[in-house]
């Protein structure tokens, strides 16, 4: 594994690893629309400690929500509005070549993205986009605005086409979530979580959207939606609907982890569902009021783990054996895992008594130390074979 300490870094915790020592860093301001931010984007080179902005003559806004659903992040992906036509341009940016290419536009008063109307995109391949158009509605009891009608469009950018979607669990649930799991499998979570604004007591049965969580290949789901498929072919894996809904998805390594809540009992129960061998581990836990009591999923070493943390301590539980295999103090933060590596911030004692901050770095199973250093953790990027640190 190749290590790297950026020193006194800055505005690097909303950033991506794009390749080759390279990150994308985004920077938001205030704009003088209600409710939307304008947005910088900069190209940071690891290695030269070099930065420039992606094109700054073009005005950026974080209007609308991209998912690059891609495993490589080949492109930076952002939007560029003309205030004096009312233009929205959604942009490719190759930070390779440095070359652009505009892959759909937008026409739209700019006030219906701040009073009733939202937009998602999400980035399929290189030129093939779904674009998602959720209209706000009120619920039947005039208590709560926040859910939404929902219209979804494939486009095409190489050959300029656009198809409707017409499969119904889209249309009617929408698309909240699509993560890559491999170069060409997607895991896709329809309809909408409960938990959030607690809906669960606020929506009625036949208001709120049905939850599922799906995988399918790339390519097949292209061709499904261009043939203008009523039931796309997904492998289904699990669903949800207003007694139980499902928060998240997430995938690492060979694991789709999600969790489902019974909004009765408060009972969440994890998943981890292996995309190579279908198996699924699973575990509870109790008295879920809010997100900030989910469970803590993660995988460590293509194993599956929940971490549990305590007030003197912080425990790793192992689902396959269920043994807590991991422990540590809590004077040890534990900053980041990445793969196989933890990294953790410990205090030592120097010379004269003064207590200093290090930053350690782990292997794990061994939990042999690769690196320590005196320093502030800010933050940290990794891709499998580099690990990047940036401090303070």
């Amino acid at each position: 594994m190749n290590l790297k300490l950026i020193k006194n870094a800055e505005n690097v915790e909303d950033s991506i690893l794009l390749g080759n020592d390279k990150i994308l860093v985004k920077e938001y301001f205030d704009s003088k629309y209600p409710g939307i931010r304008q947005a910088k984007y900069y190209i940071y080179n690891l290695t030269t400690n070099e930065k420039y902005e992606i094109l700054p003559k073009f005005f950026k806004l974080d209007i609308f929500r991209i998912v690059d659903a891609g495993k490589r992040k080949e492109y930076v992906y952002f939007v560029q509005y003309n205030n004096h036509d009312g233009v929205f341009n959604f942009v490719r940016y190759d930070y390779k070549t440095k070359k652009i290419l505009v892959l759909y536009t937008i026409h739209e008063d700019i006030k219906k993205f701040y009073t009733d109307k939202k937009l998602s995109i999400f980035v399929l391949d290189e030129s093939n986009i779904i674009v998602q158009t959720e209209k706000l509605r009120r619920n039947l009891s005039d208590n709560y605005e926040g859910y939404f009608d929902f219209e979804l469009m494939l486009y095409m950018s190489k050959e300029g086409k656009s198809y409707t979607v017409v499969d119904e669990n889209f249309v009617n649930n929408g698309i909240s979530d699509m993560i890559p799991v491999s170069d060409n499998l997607l895991a896709i979570k329809t309809g909408f979580s409960l938990l959030e604004d607690d809906r669960y007591q606020i929506l009625d049965k036949f208001e709120v959207s049905v939850e599922s969580v799906s995988l399918v290949n790339t390519k097949q789901l292209i061709s499904d939606l261009i043939i203008n498929q009523n039931s796309i072919i997904m492998d289904n894996i699990d669903q949800a609907y207003y007694k139980q809904t499902i928060p998240y998805i997430s995938a690492s390594g060979d694991y789709l982890i999600y969790s489902k809540i019974d909004n009765e009992t408060r009972e969440e129960s994890i998943f981890f569902y292996n995309t190579v061998n279908k198996t699924v581990l699973t575990c509870i836990n109790k008295d879920i009021t809010n997100a900030k009591k989910l469970a803590q999923p993660l995988v460590i070493h293509n194993k599956p783990y929940i971490r549990v943390n305590k007030s003197k301590k912080t425990e790793f539980l192992n689902l396959k054996n269920k043994k807590i295999e991991l422990s540590f103090a809590s004077d040890k933060i534990i900053n980041d895992i990445c793969g196989d590596i933890f990294i953790i911030t410990e205090q030592k004692k120097g010379l004269f008594g003064n207590i200093k901050n290090y930053i350690c770095v782990y292997k794990y199973p061994t939990m042999a130390i690769l690196h320590s250093e005196k320093g502030e953790y800010r933050y940290s990027l990794y891709d499998g074979d580099s690990l990047y640190i940036f401090e303070k």
